[in-house]
């Protein structure tokens, strides 16, 4: 059965009012567990031969005005997420605006952690604060884009500030200067990369008699039970790896900064294969010791190969299960012994997804859905 959606056009900030109804094509979105996931669709324009056109054209430029606006995803009425418009190009040759954005959270990229007063010298500490109150103050003080947060209070305490020594000077513990140009979006990924750090992902919910809620989600883990289901021969059609030797490493090596004379770093470094490949990351406003492990440790991560495995969604039970997927959740993925020469012996893991991808058909038939899967948690 083919799905109806539904793509609003909406205010990202304030007033967060509907702009228009668009009837987009090439639509595909995607939703991540600890990042931004993407979309990307196209509009027509129609031909400026009558002021009515006219007005509408003029609409649609303004509904896909890039930084200003957001398109909100409705899968028979329900809400799929949210993505930012960052991209809106033009096509003169077939009068149409290709549009290309991002999850609600690549918004923090585009945002310093600073005091409120404005000052870029004062600095702001998180020292010593359960992490999840300062990830809810990190977000509240940059919540322009009206997120509601939906984060327990608690976690584990951040590092607090090391007295100097003789030999040293004091090293700065979570907190960081507007001059310090810290991302929102890196401090979060950062403490989310800790060993005992935590998930997140931004949800859109209907709230009856009220409207939308764009929702903050901070969880320890986002790993939930569901009932998909990807076996290979049946709703698994096909599944591509895919992998980037340029951006592989074995040790990762992030140099902080500091006033004295040792510079701080953080360092992860795994015997898996050889030769050593190394990659450098120079961030000059971290001091701490912690933190510079756990950056190392987001490195080290980003670096791993991803797997993606692609399913045509083919039968009404993982049909409906779309609506009620999120990115975290976890999947069952079956491949049979002798089946496919990548896994000679076979498959068969129940792991949690990175995040999942659906591509809309123009013609109104079945989506195809592909989960972003870690490979390390495939075990191959």
């Amino acid at each position: 059965m083919a799905r109806r959606y539904t793509y609003l056009s909406v205010n990202l900030g304030a007033p967060f009012l509907k702009i228009a109804d668009l009837n987009l094509t090439n639509v595909e979105w995607q939703r991540l567990r600890n990042g931004a996931g993407t979309f990307r669709g196209t509009v027509k324009l129609p031909p400026p031969v009558s002021p009515d056109a006219r007005i509408q054209c003029q609409l649609l430029r303004e509904a896909t005005d890039n930084g200003t606006t957001c398109i909100y995803v409705l899968r028979d009425n329900v809400p799929m997420g949210a993505w930012i418009v960052w991209g809106q190009n033009y096509n003169s040759d077939n009068q149409t605006i290709d549009i290309n954005g991002s999850e609600l959270t690549s918004y923090f990229r585009r945002r310093i952690i600073e005091d409120v007063t404005g000052d870029l010298d004062v600095r702001v500490s998180y020292e010593g604060q359960p992490m999840y109150d300062a990830v809810a103050d990190m977000v509240s003080k940059v919540n322009d884009i009206g997120l509601s947060l939906d984060v327990a209070s608690g976690g584990p305490e951040l590092p607090e500030t090391v007295p100097a020594t003789d030999t040293a000077a004091e090293v700065a513990g979570t907190g960081w200067k507007g001059t310090d140009v810290k991302l929102v979006a890196d401090a979060i990924d950062e403490l989310a990369a800790m060993e005992d750090g935590f998930d997140y992902r931004v949800d859109l919910v209907r709230i009856p008699g009220v409207g939308f809620e764009r929702r903050f989600v901070l969880r320890e883990s986002l790993a939930e039970e569901t009932g998909i289901v990807a076996k290979y021969g049946s709703t698994l059609a096909k599944f591509g790896v895919q992998r980037r030797g340029d951006v592989r490493s074995n040790d990762v090596i992030v140099v902080g900064g500091s006033d004295g004379d040792k510079r701080p770093y953080g360092r992860v470094t795994e015997e898996l294969f050889t030769p050593r490949l190394q990659t450098v990351v120079q961030s000059s406003d971290e001091a701490d010791g912690d933190r510079l492990d756990a950056a190392a440790q987001a490195a080290m991560d980003a670096s791993r190969t991803g797997e993606v495995l692609s399913f045509d969604v083919i039968d009404d039970g993982v049909d409906a299960v779309i609506g009620a997927l999120y990115p975290g959740d976890r999947a069952r993925i079956v491949i049979p012994p002798h089946r496919d020469p990548w896994f000679c012996n076979g498959l068969d893991a129940t792991v949690p997804t990175l995040g999942f991808t659906v591509n809309v058909p123009d013609s109104g038939g079945r989506e195809t859905l592909s989960l972003q899967i870690d490979e390390a948690d495939l075990g191959g």
